[in-house]
């Protein structure tokens, strides 16, 4: 196991005495964090938990703020401040001009942070930025109260933070979605968070629930097991918790569901064929539930899960498409709400991908070693199904008429050829 100390013990008084006894308690040494691997870490976190990841991490806790500028898995810069909300009481009230001038003074040395490239993000970790998220989720009725990677476009982030920096206790304690003890330090919070979004100029801001104990763990996996998927990954994981007793440990019927649908889905991007696949690995996660509360169930647990490396449109994407493969309807209040926020192009895509997907289950029965063997493809204007004769008992009647649903979607016409 791997114990750390940040900011408090590192430059506290005390801080060295305190971290010998925590040995001396647990029966294992502590590493104190220097603020330059406080930064990295935290940026690692983050950039293992989410794709495409251009602009600052930004790490917030009580006594610094650590500041680093990541391009995908790369680190390029790392700067720590001494800007924690307890540091900044000491300059008065958070929304004062000694407060500003303070942090400003600090940022303002740093020249990286004013020449970031034009589609950079900030992504925000810490206690205090989190409340501030989750502040803005009730704010917007946000349908789906997941913090990891929730976005806010910089304006209105910039705004919340520049009321909430004007609130006294009274008022933030009225607030429930701000716990007692960030009561007093959240304004400082929300004023480092006004400040780092003007001088970095960033497009948005993005929410992060993974920082520094998970960048810890990161930074123990080769370069190889750092570029494994997280969604897919993830996928694996929850599935094989729900999967059927039959199947052996590993089994993979998702990805040949995925693999086989391909021809289905010309034209798609890679954005898309992620979600697809991340879709047919857990399309079967239902199946123990009875057969009424399947999909709502299946979507509960894909909203709902510890899914990392996918944004909020994307997971809703992924759950209609289990919803719809088990019910064809949304049946339940909490589906219909979430459902509600998602654009009407990701509910065309998940009812594709749910015919598609109940076309190769109803084929296979959900087994391994079959779908391989039974491509299908698609002409100009034709859906073929092939099947080889020892498995030509699997195709009946359910078979032809969803093979001739999935070809409806495109106008084609379709038939099925049997082969030895």
């Amino acid at each position: 196991w791997f114990v750390i100390a940040t900011a408090a013990a590192r430059d506290a008084e005390n801080g060295s005495k305190f971290v010998t006894a925590a040995e001396k308690a647990i029966g294992a040494e502590v590493r104190i964090l220097t603020g330059s691997e406080e930064a990295e870490l935290a940026a690692l976190g983050v950039a293992g938990s989410m794709r495409n990841t251009i602009g600052v991490v930004g790490d917030l806790g009580g006594g610094s703020l650590e500041l680093s500028q990541i391009d995908g898995h790369q680190i390029l810069q790392r700067e720590t401040f001494k800007l924690g909300p307890f540091r900044l009481m000491e300059y008065g009230g958070a929304a004062s001009q000694p407060v500003k001038d303070e942090i400003m003074r600090r940022l303002d040395k740093v020249d990286w942070l004013k020449k970031l490239p034009d589609n950079s993000a900030l992504y925000v970790v810490g206690g205090g930025w989190r409340t501030l998220g989750r502040v803005h989720m009730a704010q917007d009725n946000y349908a789906l109260r997941i913090l990891h990677q929730y976005e806010i476009p910089t304006i209105e982030a910039r705004n919340l933070a520049q009321v909430v920096a004007g609130l006294g206790p009274e008022t933030l304690s009225a607030i429930k979605e701000v716990p007692s003890r960030r009561i007093d330090s959240l304004p400082y919070a929300a004023q480092v968070l006004d400040r780092v979004l003007a001088v970095t100029g960033v497009n948005k801001v993005i929410f992060s629930a993974h920082g520094v104990r998970e960048g810890v763990l990161y930074d123990q996996l080769t370069p190889e097991e750092f570029a494994i998927d997280p969604l897919l990954s993830n996928c694996r994981a929850m599935s094989a918790q729900f999967d059927r007793p039959h199947r052996p440990s590993g089994d993979l019927f998702g990805d040949e569901l995925q693999n086989w649908m391909a021809p289905l889905f010309p034209g798609e991007t890679p954005d898309h064929e992620r979600r697809r696949h991340a879709a047919a690995i857990l399309s079967d996660i239902a199946w123990r539930t009875p057969s009424d509360y399947r999909g709502e169930q299946a979507f509960a647990e894909i909203m709902r899960g510890p899914l990392v490396g996918v944004r909020h449109v994307a997971r809703g994407q992924i759950a209609l498409s289990v919803l719809y493969r088990y019910t064809g309807t949304i049946s339940s209040a909490e589906a219909e709400t979430a459902a509600g926020a998602l654009p009407e192009e990701t509910h065309d895509r998940a009812r594709r991908v749910r015919l598609a997907m109940r076309l190769g289950i109803t084929l296979s029965g959900s087994l391994s070693g079959i779908l391989s063997h039974c491509p299908i493809r698609r002409d100009d204007d034709r859906l073929t199904l092939v099947v080889p004769e020892r498995f030509k008992d699997f195709v009946g009647e359910v078979t032809e008429t969803r093979l001739k649903k999935v070809a409806d979607l495109d106008g084609l016409d379709y038939g099925i050829v049997i082969r030895d």
